[in-house]
């Protein structure tokens, strides 16, 4: 099959990602902030922004099963030159690649670099991802509505089942079970009017009783009328397409319900953002009892 490579070349119209595990926020705070991409045109205002690294050769084309796929643009999120996530995008804004760079040892020069590959059918449905070191996650479906996804070892393992429910065509609910270690979970997801995630609860199933009654919750709030580009890291799996907030929040805080009584717990969080103005977001800076953190954004393809 002859492939064309195509370059990437300045946005004009940003793709909207509206998607990604909450891993625990103590593991990674940024886990849990909401993130989109793109479709509007792009017009970028006198805020400079760091340029991505260059296209380097044969990062133009991605080879996935059976079906080589050429990059049409990319988002980047980045907080240091080692500290980043950046989305490939096939023509029609699929994401088709995503690299993940960070820190491997804190204090040190070392990091640690992952490659997830996205691999659809042929009614665009995201079938299968597939993670560098062997590891991969396979999505089943209900029509278009995504029903449950399996995570497996490099061997085949499964190592954890989520299945999903909803609302209407809002995530309510995910119950989480994981064979490796033996341990059963349930995500609550709840919004407010706009479609906005105001609280995402987990629960851990008491040993004793068998009921889930007890949760660590974040909550959301303070949200702005801005354009939310980092759905795509709300939750692992990844759901691409699907649209936790439309909007970016401007509180986060975290709280811990014991059976009786809810209390919030050290971290919390204010955001503030900077933007183009098409109304996506060219920096962010959290700020914390833990200290701060400063993202910027950027944005290149179709």
């Amino acid at each position: 099959m002859k492939i064309m490579r195509l370059k990437l070349r300045e946005i004009s119209a940003p793709i909207l990602f509206t998607f990604t595990s909450l891993a625990i926020a103590a593991c990674d705070d940024r886990s849990r902030q909401t993130a989109p991409i793109p479709r509007d045109p792009l017009e970028q205002d006198s805020t400079k922004l760091p340029e991505p690294p260059a296209t380097q050769p044969g990062q133009d084309t991605v080879t996935l099963p059976n079906m080589p796929v050429e990059l049409y643009g990319r988002f980047r999120m980045q907080w240091a030159p080692t500290d980043y996530r950046e989305v490939f995008y096939e023509a029609k804004g699929l994401p088709v690649r995503i690299i993940q760079e960070n820190q491997y040892v804190q204090g040190s020069d070392i990091t640690r670099k992952t490659t997830y590959d996205f691999v659809y059918d042929a009614q665009a449905r995201l079938i299968q991802l597939k993670l560098d070191n062997g590891a991969y996650v396979k999505y089943y479906y209900e029509g278009s509505k995504l029903i449950e996804t399996r995570e497996h070892a490099k061997d085949n393992l499964l190592l954890i089942t989520s299945t999903y429910a909803y609302a209407g065509d809002k995530i309510t609910q995910i119950y989480r079970v994981n064979s490796f270690k033996k341990v059963e979970t349930q995500f609550r997801l709840l919004y407010d009017q706009r479609g906005n995630l105001i609280e995402y609860r987990e629960y851990a199933k008491n040993k004793n009783n068998g009921l889930f009654d007890t949760y660590s919750s974040t909550k959301y709030s303070g949200y702005d009328n801005k354009r939310n580009v980092e759905n795509l890291w709300m939750v692992y799996p990844f759901l691409p397409g699907y649209s936790f907030a439309s909007n970016n929040a401007g509180v986060i805080r975290f709280y811990f319900f014991d059976g009786n009584v809810e209390k919030e717990v050290r971290g919390r969080k204010t955001i503030t953002y900077e933007y183009l103005e098409n109304g996506y977001p060219s920096r962010k800076a959290e700020r914390g009892s833990s200290g701060s953190l400063e993202t910027t954004y950027s944005y290149k393809g179709l």
